[in-house]
């Protein structure tokens, strides 16, 4: 049977290409918008899909939004992925990072990497800003 072209059993396990979800916020800014661009290149060119699951706002004015912007996350079917790559300091919102981290812990097997943000659990990454800065001052 063909869906768009494609045949139901080409869609097996190991035809799949690998895929990694993103959770970020704020893609509209200059530094998200270039990590995402590098981000994108280097994943496409090691064959792996990206998933970007993003709230509009990293700081909600009140905590009603907030509720709101965090509530894409809840949707996130973390069987469905191999890795998960998350922007810790772009996610500002009431607790969102420990209720991410949570489901992370209970709901995943796969590699969890966090940018930006310290976690207990999961390795993490820092970014130098400082030499990039001091060169240009």
């Amino acid at each position: 049977m063909l869906i768009g072209g494609i045949q139901i059993n080409d869609l097996s396990e190991e035809s799949m290409r690998k895929r990694i979800a993103l959770l970020t916020s704020e893609l509209q800014e200059l530094f998200q918008s270039q990590f995402m661009e590098g981000f994108l290149k280097k994943s496409f060119e090691n064959d792996y899909d990206v998933c970007v699951f993003t709230t509009l706002l990293k700081e909600p004015e009140s905590a009603l939004k907030a509720v709101g912007e965090a509530g894409i996350f809840s949707l996130i079917n973390f069987d469905a992925f191999d890795a998960v790559v998350v922007m810790g300091d772009m996610l500002r919102a009431s607790d969102i990072m420990i209720k991410i981290e949570r489901a992370l812990i209970r709901n995943f097997k796969g590699k969890v990497l966090f940018i930006e943000k310290e976690s207990t659990k999961f390795p993490y990454i820092r970014m130098d800003h400082y030499e990039p800065m001091k060169m240009m001052v």
